[in-house]
């Protein structure tokens, strides 16, 4: 019981998608949504979300013994065997659960642990290149706040919603691919780091804030109402990581940096992603 809760305590990155699902939705549809809809699809997308990292974690153990050693299965306090049988179930519930949504619920489910396995998987392994990594990986993001119009039905909204979550999430790896350089390296996985040196990462970096900006922007556009709440805390966002990702090019940086910088990207997602709901009141 111990080993189960080890894997799921302390995950941000399920959080922020689980997070931006209900935020897009509740944008979308408001107090329209039925309680029992939101409930379910909250936990059906949390419990795949909770699947396809745990599954990541289980095809990365080399690398994480280097990069990560203190996640559960690289430190040993969980078995392989432990966690294969917590993703089976996980993802047994998820496609139960999104059942009761519909089909096409079902469908973006199965495709984001599709892309999961593509990420990491023995075979495609889309992460020991940095173009499928970036491109696998901001797909999986995108799919989060996207399957919300398995719902609502197709919404520009959605869209913009999903993108600014991938945008987001592009940053966050890119971000953890400078952390986690040195391991990359020995193990021969190719990111955009590696490939092309850490300072041009670093510009890749700035590049994905402005991108990130100009899709917050549009959003605001499509609701054809100013909201200074959501329009301020975005430029406080672009300006607070724009002077700290500035910082990533200091010599001898302490890595204990980036990792801090990493979690409070997460943690302003899920504030902005919140924020978001301002449009409907």
């Amino acid at each position: 019981m111990l080993e189960i809760l080890s894997l799921i305590k302390a995950r941000l990155s399920v959080i922020v998608y689980v997070v931006a699902f209900d935020a897009t939705l509740l944008t979308v549809l408001g107090l329209r949504i039925l309680p029992s809809i939101l409930i379910i699809s909250t936990l059906s997308v949390y419990l795949i979300s909770l699947a396809n990292y745990t599954l990541s974690d289980l095809l990365d153990l080399e690398e994480d013994r280097i990069n990560n050693p203190k996640r559960p299965l690289a430190s040993g306090k969980v078995s392989k065997r432990t966690a294969q049988l917590f993703i089976i179930a996980l993802y047994a519930l998820a496609f139960i659960l999104g059942y009761f949504i519909n089909l096409l619920f079902d469908a973006f489910l199965l495709f984001s642990a599709i892309l999961a396995y593509a990420y990491s998987g023995n075979g495609i392994r889309a992460k020991s290149k940095w173009w499928s990594k970036i491109g696998i990986s901001g797909l999986g993001a995108f799919i989060a706040p996207l399957t919300v119009i398995s719902i609502t039905g197709f919404s520009i909204k959605v869209i913009l919603m999903a993108l600014i979550l991938m945008l987001w999430a592009e940053f966050s790896i890119n971000l953890g691919d400078i952390f986690d350089y040195e391991g990359d390296k020995r193990t021969g996985v190719i990111t955009f780091a590696v490939a092309y040196g850490k300072d041009n990462a670093i510009n890749l970096l700035k590049v994905l804030l402005v991108a990130q900006l100009v899709a917050e922007t549009a959003l605001l556009i499509s609701f054809k109402s100013f909201n200074l709440l959501y329009m301020g805390f975005s430029l406080i966002l672009f300006a607070f990581f724009m002077k700290k990702v500035s910082v990533l090019k200091r010599p001898n940086l302490d890595r204990n940096y980036i990792k801090q910088l990493k979690n409070a990207t997460r943690v302003m997602v899920i504030v902005l992603q919140l924020i978001t709901l301002s449009f409907i009141l």
